[in-house]
This record gives C-alpha cells, sequence and structure tokens, in this order.
C-alpha cells in the first residue's frame, strides 16, 4: 500500500510537476472529488517561454526518434529551471514555459503592482531584491541552458548516430527564449477528466512572443523592458556546475538570498563560450543611438547607427534590425511616437 502510494505521488508530481501538485491538491476537496469551481490566485513570475528552433527540419529527418532528441533537451532545459530556484509549467512539443514565482501570500487586488507584505525566505529582504533575485536566478537558468546544450555530449553523439553532421555544423541545434515579469493567475483548469496548472495573463503570452521575436534578430534571448528593469544592477552570469554530487549543496547556495551570484561570474570561463564581446566604444555609441531612438531624435540615430554600421567589421543584426525600421519612416519620427513600436512582423 504505502509503495503504491509513493509512485502515485511520484507520477503527480511528474505529472503537473511539485507546485502543480501542490496547487491541483487544493482543488481536491475532502470528499476527495476535484472540485475546479473555485478562484484562481493572483501571482507575479518571470515567465520564460522557450522554443527548440528549426523543429520542422530536425522532425523530418529523426522521424519517431523525435521523441528521443526533444527529451535530451528537455533533461538539460528542466535540469537548469529547477536548479535555480524555477519550475516548469507546461511541455508543449517544441516549446516550454518555465515559471519563476515571487513567494507572496497576499496581493492587492485593487492595485495589481503592489504588494502587502514579505513572507517565508525574503523576511530580512526588501521587495526589490527579492523581484531581483527571480529575475536574476531566471537569467542564469537560461544562460546555463545554452551552455550545456551546446555542450552536451548525449545529444551530440544522438545526432552523429543519427546522420546529422551536416545540421550540426550549420548550428541548426537552437534554443531561443523570451524572458518577461508580470502578474497572471494561477490555478487549476480542466475537468474530471483532465487537469492542468495554468496561468491565465496577457504576461505570458508577452513571453512566447519575445520568444518568436528572437528569431527575427538572430538572437537566443530576447528580454522586455520588466524584467530588464528588475534584474540587479551589476547582474551577469556565472560558473557552469559540473559535479552531480555537489548539485543539492550548491542548489541551496544559489537560491540564498544572501550569496553574491555576481562574485562568482569573475570565476566563470564557460560564458566566454556563447557571449558576443562588443568593442566598449561600440556599445557606448549604440546606447546613445538607441536612445535617441527612443526619444524621437531619429536623425541623430541614423548619424551614429551609420558610422557604426561603416566602421565595425561584424554583423550585427540587433543594429541592422534598428536601421531598416528607421529607414522604412525616412529616418523622422511619426507625430505620434511614443518611444516604442508595434511589432508585427512575423519570424
Amino acid at each position: 500500500m504505502e509503495e503504491n502510494l509513493m509512485k502515485l505521488g511520484t507520477l503527480m508530481l511528474l505529472g503537473f510537476g511539485e507546485a502543480g501538485a501542490k496547487i491541483i491538491s487544493k482543488n481536491i476537496n475532502e470528499q476527495e472529488r476535484v472540485n475546479l469551481l473555485i478562484n484562481g490566485e493572483i501571482v507575479y513570475s518571470v515567465f520564460s517561454f522557450c522554443d527548440i528552433r528549426n523543429f520542422t527540419e530536425i522532425t523530418e529527418v529523426l522521424k519517431e526518434k523525435i521523441m528521443i532528441f526533444i527529451n535530451l533537451i528537455a533533461e538539460i532545459i528542466h535540469e537548469c529551471c529547477d536548479f535555480y530556484g524555477g519550475t516548469i509549467n507546461k511541455n508543449i512539443g517544441d516549446a516550454f514555459l518555465l515559471v519563476w514565482k515571487y513567494q507572496k501570500k497576499e496581493y492587492s487586488n485593487k492595485k495589481m503592482n503592489m504588494f502587502k507584505s514579505p513572507n517565508n525566505n525574503y523576511d530580512e529582504y526588501s521587495e526589490k531584491e527579492n523581484i531581483n533575485r527571480i529575475c536574476d536566478l531566471a537569467f542564469l537558468s537560461t544562460v546555463q541552458t545554452l551552455i550545456k546544450l551546446r555542450k552536451s555530449e548525449k545529444i551530440h553523439i544522438f545526432l552523429n548516430n543519427e546522420n546529422m553532421d551536416e545540421l550540426i555544423k550549420n548550428n541548426i541545434l537552437e534554443l531561443s527564449f523570451g524572458l518577461h515579469f508580470g502578474w497572471a493567475i494561477e490555478g487549476a483548469i480542466g475537468s474530471s477528466y483532465k487537469i492542468d496548472l495554468s496561468y491565465l495573463s496577457e504576461n505570458v503570452n508577452i513571453a512566447s512572443r519575445l520568444q518568436d521575436i528572437s528569431k527575427i534578430y538572430k538572437n537566443n534571448i530576447v528580454i522586455s523592458g520588466d524584467f530588464y528593469d528588475n534584474m540587479s544592477e551589476k547582474f551577469k552570469v556565472f560558473d557552469d556546475i559540473k559535479k552531480k554530487a555537489e548539485r543539492k549543496k550548491r542548489k541551496k547556495e544559489v537560491l540564498n538570498l544572501s550569496y553574491n551570484l555576481y562574485e562568482e561570474y569573475a570565476k566563470n570561463d564557460d560564458i566566454k563560450f556563447i557571449k558576443i564581446h562588443y568593442p566598449k566604444d561600440y556599445l557606448e555609441q549604440f546606447k546613445i543611438a538607441l536612445e535617441s531612438y527612443l526619444i524621437g531624435k531619429w536623425n541623430e540615430s541614423k548619424n551614429i547607427l551609420e558610422y557604426l554600421k561603416r566602421n565595425n567589421i561584424f554583423e550585427d543584426e540587433i543594429l541592422n534590425q534598428l536601421w531598416n525600421f528607421l529607414s522604412m519612416n525616412n529616418f523622422i519620427a511619426p507625430s505620434d511616437w511614443c518611444g516604442y513600436r508595434k511589432f508585427l512582423q512575423k519570424s
């Protein structure tokens, strides 16, 4: 009996995840019946939407073995998410929704952007630092996922065995991420036949849209302004955890709010594996061009971008995208310019 209960609990955790199992258990009443007619809960979270790029081409080659490929990728995504304090909400074929929830007992129904009181492990820290932390951890998880993907012997051996060497050389194996911070309604959705833990909000859709935009910018990660504003000022990614035996100890260290994530960045060699190093002057000039664009001084932005395009030998797709948008409008900001554009282009 005890063994069967353990198996049942394990299956529930696999089906819903640890967080999902807790939420869904609240929907089971004293008569052990599922009650879905209860309110959801407002939560503030980082939503990370991850997608496997070139999925159609890979599926055409692997056929039924695509399931092995997806699960090899999922193992890396899930492991990094869990290690850095996140939860895996959904596996959607070639996509994944990951969540870093801000742990608060109460939220204001009138003002969705205000909190009432901290709790649990966050007592000694300000609200801002708590939110900084989950954004930092989500970004760390994302970067380490990309590092582990490129270094994965399991995946490369599998693809080599399936005669996909050419696809590997062409860098077809890529993940794209969209990260956003905002509120959502958390709750169980379904019926007595099937239940899922879901997050309902436009903020979840924003994360998905950002992921889609990353393909246009030829970048692996795109973050929203809300996510960026809530990251630590000096935040950088840090070391790859190599020893499995140390994982639990290191996970506790990372999730400890007094632990200095930035300090470990200086020791990291793996970050060089995926980071593009732009010249300092280039970044400073691009920042000025971007600020000019945002405030509507498009001709000034044009002059700087033109200089950067002319004097730098490397290709910058982000600069190219901004240049193309400005040129479509003859480098003149519209009279109703409000500091951002509606991104209607599809990847």
